[in-house]
């Protein structure tokens, strides 16, 4: 929740990730230092690793995943079946 104010994040955190704990300390210090994304950071006694451009975030909404409520003006929307009652109806308007 705190992307864009770019604070630095422990190692010790990042290591504690369930697929970062098969890495040793040293591995993952060595892939930081070799980044181009992240650097790292001595924050008093505990190294941390920081963004080098803090992360923006656009929004993007989400396309809805249900199938979306015909209106009606579709392309291919087709009447819905005539009845006897409504047959005989507008046979008598057409005929003349």
């Amino acid at each position: 929740m705190h992307g864009r104010e770019n604070l630095p994040v422990p190692i010790s955190l990042i290591h504690s990730f369930k697929k970062m704990s098969n890495y040793s300390t040293a591995a993952v210090l060595n892939a930081v230092e070799k980044s181009q994304c992240v650097d790292l950071v001595n924050n008093g006694t505990v190294m941390c690793i920081q963004r080098k451009v803090p992360f923006i975030k656009t929004n993007t909404k989400k396309k809805s995943k249900k199938k979306s409520k015909g209106t009606g003006f579709e392309e291919y929307w087709a009447d819905a079946p005539v009845t006897p009652d409504e047959f005989r109806k507008e046979q008598d308007l057409y005929s003349a």
